[in-house]
C-alpha cells in the first residue's frame, strides 16, 4: 500500500453500517429526511428505505421528490413528500403541521451524529 492510500485510510476511515441493528432501530418509525432529492438526503432515503418505515420525504423539487417516492416505495417502505424551502418560515410552518416524525435527518453531517448515537454506525 502506497503513503497516499495509507494516510487516506487513517484520516479518513470508512464507518460500516450495521444493517440489522439499522433496520431493528427505524422499524415502525416515521423518519423526516430534509433535502431529500440530492447527495446525503438522497442516499440517506435509499439507506433508510426498508419494510416497515414510513419515510417524509422535504425538498425544493417536487418533480424529483415524486420520482424519489416511486423507486422508494419499490423497497416496501411507506413513503410521503412533501415540497418546502425550508428557508422559508411559512413552509417550515406547513411542514410541521404536515406530519408527526420520530427522527429528523438534515443533510448535513449532523444527521449522521444521530445515525451513531443510536448505534448504527
Amino acid at each position: 500500500m502506497d503513503l497516499k492510500r495509507l494516510l487516506e485510510k487513517i484520516l479518513f476511515p470508512t464507518s460500516k453500517i450495521n444493517q440489522k441493528r439499522l433496520e431493528k432501530a427505524i422499524q415502525g418509525k416515521t423518519i423526516l429526511i430534509t433535502g431529500a432529492t440530492f447527495g446525503i438526503g438522497e442516499a440517506t432515503a435509499y439507506l433508510l428505505a426498508v419494510s416497515g418505515v414510513h419515510l417524509v420525504l422535504v425538498a425544493r423539487s417536487e418533480e424529483k421528490l415524486v420520482f424519489l417516492k416511486n423507486e422508494l416505495e419499490k423497497k416496501a417502505c411507506r413513503v410521503s413528500i412533501f415540497r418546502a424551502d425550508l428557508y422559508e418560515e411559512t413552509q417550515v410552518k406547513e411542514l410541521n403541521q404536515f406530519i408527526q416524525t420520530d427522527l429528523v435527518l438534515r443533510q448535513k453531517l449532523n444527521s449522521f451524529y444521530k445515525l451513531w448515537i443510536l448505534g448504527i454506525i
